[in-house]
């Protein structure tokens, strides 16, 4: 049995659970800038680190509904994908601090009608426990120190 989780965008179903939020998360939709209409295409290929993650499940979810024909292809790493994005109808999900980190160039990131954001979220059991508490305690400096260097960054 786990005493403590990070996650995305639960499912807030057990009331014996703390739900404390870390940090909002957005990601973006991303294509090489020279196929901007790369959406418009009936087939595509998403490019992904993990099917699973709730903002690929998201974008999946909206291009379905959308009847396109969507492949999808996990590729290990950030930077792996990016080499990938220069091939027509294929665009990628990640996570907005992932583009910033890689500084991904001659790309383009599409605007879709459905939100973007997500919250990050610490769960626990209610508890005193000095240990997680600390843990928490840390992860919340460590998001703060996060956007204060994106910040200065951009300066």
């Amino acid at each position: 049995m786990l005493d403590c989780a990070i996650t995305t965008n639960p499912l807030k179903h057990f009331p014996e659970l703390m739900y404390d939020r870390l940090a909002e998360e957005t990601f973006v939709v991303l294509s090489d800038n020279r196929y901007t209409q790369t959406l418009a295409a009936q087939e595509l290929i998403l490019y992904a680190i993990h099917r699973d993650c709730v903002y690929t499940q998201t974008v999946l979810a909206w291009l379905e509904a959308q009847q396109k024909q969507v492949t999808v292809k996990i590729l290990p790493s950030p930077e792996s994908i990016r080499d990938f994005l220069t091939v027509r109808q294929t665009i990628t999900v990640l996570n907005e601090r992932l583009v910033e980190a890689y500084h991904y160039t001659d790309v383009i990131a599409h605007e879709l009608p459905i939100s973007q954001q997500r919250d990050t979220v610490w769960i626990a059991r209610h508890s005193t426990n000095e240990v997680l508490l600390q843990i928490k305690k840390i992860l919340w400096q460590l998001e703060e120190d996060i956007q204060y260097a994106l910040i200065t960054d951009r300066i």
